[in-house]
């Protein structure tokens, strides 16, 4: 996860039980990564990797003063 920065739309204030991060979305990133011709997302340490990174780009941590 990142700060945030003026102007920019990502990354987000993070909240807790985020109905909008579903395994459903992550499903959708995986399957676009693949039909763009990246290696699909096979194996649960994939999975999590993929998640961690759209949790980190998707939800800040901090405020930049």
């Amino acid at each position: 996860m990142t700060a945030r920065v003026p102007g920019n739309a990502y990354p987000i204030h993070y909240r807790p039980a985020d109905e909008r991060f579903t395994d459903d979305l992550v499903d959708c990133i995986a399957a676009a990564l693949a039909a763009g011709g990246y290696p699909p997302v096979r194996t649960p340490l994939d999975r999590a990797g993929l998640e961690m990174a759209l949790l980190g780009f998707l939800y800040e941590t901090k405020e930049i003063s």
